[in-house]
Order: structure tokens, then C-alpha cells, then sequence
């Protein structure tokens, strides 16, 4: 009977991390989708500012690494180094659009996350 109690105990454990990975990483994506949002491209320091919130969110992608695909995580970072490049060359319509890309793969990852029998099959 120890075995039993000591087998649930451990599928309690690894339920509960899941559950706070789910919740740590739900958290980033709204986060990091809210900052995209907030910068304004056509303002004085916006290069600055698009640099500071895309390290921000690279540095926070690298805890999640191991719950994320390689290739979203990739697809992310060329995204953040290619909002930074056209703020810096003034291309403000091809800066929507990538950043529309880039909260289009974080609101991906996000809906990964959610717990739903779509993503259990």
C-alpha cells in the first residue's frame, strides 16, 4: 500500500508542476503580447525602447525552453532581432506586420499551454 501512496504523491507532484508551468508561461505570453503593444514606432526613443521590451522578452524565453518548441523559440528570437532592425530603419509598416507575427507565436504558445483535450490528443 506504501507503493500506492508514494506513486500518487508523485503523479500530485508532477500534475502540480505542469499546472505551474501552464500558469508561469500563460503569464509571459500576456506579458510580453502587452508590452508589443504598448510601443509606439514613430516616437524619439522608440529603437530603445523596441530593443529593452525584445531582450526582455528573450530573456524570459529562455526559462521556458524546455516547455517550448525549438522552432518557436527560434522564430520568436528572429522575430524580436527584425523589430528591432526595421524600428532602426524607420519601416514602420513592416514593423506591424512582424510585430503582429511575433504576438501571432506568442499567442500560439500560449494556446499550447492551455490544458484541453485538443492538446492532450
Amino acid at each position: 500500500m506504501k507503493v500506492f501512496y508514494i506513486i500518487i504523491l508523485v503523479f500530485l507532484i508532477m500534475l502540480g508542476g505542469v499546472l505551474l508551468n501552464k500558469t508561469r508561461v500563460n503569464n509571459f505570453t500576456a506579458e510580453a503580447i502587452e508590452k508589443l503593444y504598448s510601443i509606439k514606432p514613430e516616437s524619439n526613443n522608440s529603437e530603445a525602447r523596441v530593443k529593452e521590451i525584445t531582450d526582455s522578452i528573450s530573456d524570459e524565453l529562455k526559462k521556458f525552453e524546455f516547455s517550448i518548441s525549438r522552432k518557436k523559440v527560434n522564430m520568436i528570437r528572429d522575430y524580436s532581432k527584425l523589430l528591432v532592425i526595421q524600428c532602426r530603419m524607420n519601416n514602420f509598416s513592416d514593423f506591424e506586420e512582424t510585430r503582429e507575427l511575433l504576438v501571432g507565436q506568442l499567442q500560439e504558445i500560449d494556446e499550447a499551454e492551455r490544458i484541453s483535450f485538443l492538446n492532450i490528443v
